[in-house]
């Protein structure tokens, strides 16, 4: 089983985060509110997806060894290219390579997470994914420690936790590129992750009225908030009443899109091509761009044709690479774990 709205939020967020990128490198248009938030709507959908697909697994047994193998080969066949394309690029650039093959091998292991990733990060929005990691790694606890019941209270204390770490890095609420390297750590989003958690079990739970109207709202939502990134312009405040309110807006968000249940082929086809071309399209954008910036565009070529162009590449791309890159090394990476697991288990067996 897959939540459909889920696969559709996550490509969309990943559109909009390719038009806010364009936008921005472009000098066109200042959307900072999409660049910010629908990168934390990715935090919130993967604590949704994860808890849905793997709480009663460990519960039940499935080894930490394994879930930390699985969610590495679905992040790092892709990450893994791009940082490579990306070390080549620097390296052209005239970048140190001492330092940059530090950090490569630091982020091959997607451990940079760990160590300051805003600074430490080589891809284009890299960081997230090394959050994200951080994430994966503590979610055995969350499975194994907190009742479903009880995960309210792992929410409240996330939401307390995040919202102390970002005032106490941005006393006056504003990003820069001061204090990106403070702000880029995994307490700045944790209250994402584990809000995103508890939402698959509120969705579990949800009665069919409740359900039948929160579908409803899932594109008035994500388009009130489309609409007022566009024209709240500059960076947005990331404390204060504006801030609590933007976190617990993309909760809702998500929950709202949860509720989606699109029975019709078309729109369960259409979601589960954007499900699998979003990761593709947030990593390899920036690629294309770079591309297309010095092999193809003029000074004649306008914002709206950069768009078009990128997004349609980013997103061939993204597919074709998910079925016949991604997909199999997932699968290898799989096999391999499960062959090493049970060379683990003989010699106990053997015993009884």
């Amino acid at each position: 089983m897959r939540y459909l709205g889920f696969d559709c939020l996550r490509g969309l967020a990943a559109l909009f985060v390719l038009i806010y990128h364009m936008l921005y490198w472009t000098g066109s248009a200042e959307c900072a509110v999409w660049g910010r938030y629908l990168v934390y709507t990715f935090f919130t959908l993967s604590g949704a997806s994860i808890y849905f697909g793997y709480e009663k697994k460990i519960k039940e047994g499935l080894s930490i060894r394994t879930f930390l193998v699985e969610r590495y080969a679905r992040i790092a066949p892709l990450f893994v290219a791009v940082l490579m394309v990306q070390s080549a690029y620097l390296t052209w650039s005239g970048t140190d390579i001492k330092t940059l093959l530090l950090k490569a091998l630091l982020n091959c292991t997607l451990l940079f997470g760990f160590a300051s990733p805003g600074t430490n990060s080589i891809v284009v929005g890299g960081w997230s994914l090394g959050i994200e990691f951080v994430f994966y790694a503590i979610f055995p606890l969350i499975a194994l420690g907190v009742r479903s019941n009880h995960l309210w209270k792992s929410v409240v204390a996330a939401f307390v936790v995040q919202n102390i770490f970002v005032n106490l890095v941005l006393p006056d609420g504003r990003l820069d590129e001061e204090n990106w390297s403070l702000y880029t750590q995994p307490l700045a989003f944790c209250f994402y992750f584990v809000c995103g958690c508890y939402l698959s079990v509120v969705l579990r739970q949800i009665s069919k009225n409740l359900l039948f109207c929160m579908k409803w709202l899932a594109i008035p939502l994500l388009s009130l908030f489309l609409i007022y990134g566009w024209f709240s312009g500059g960076a947005p405040r990331l404390t204060g009443y504006g801030g609590v309110l933007m976190q617990l807006s993309v909760g809702a968000i998500v929950l709202s899109w949860g509720c989606v249940d699109w029975s019709r082929p078309v729109f369960t086809v259409f979601s589960k091509v954007m499900g699998n071309a979003s990761y593709g399209m947030y990593l390899l954008h920036p690629i294309t761009f770079v591309s297309f910036k010095h092999l193809v565009w003029n000074t004649q070529t306008t914002i709206g044709v950069k768009i078009c162009e990128v997004a349609f590449v980013s997103f061939a791309l993204a597919l074709v690479l998910d079925h016949f890159f991604e997909k199999p090394l997932r699968r290898l990476i799989t096999q391999w774990n499960q062959r090493a697991e049970l060379l683990q288990r003989e010699p106990l067996g053997a015993k009884y």
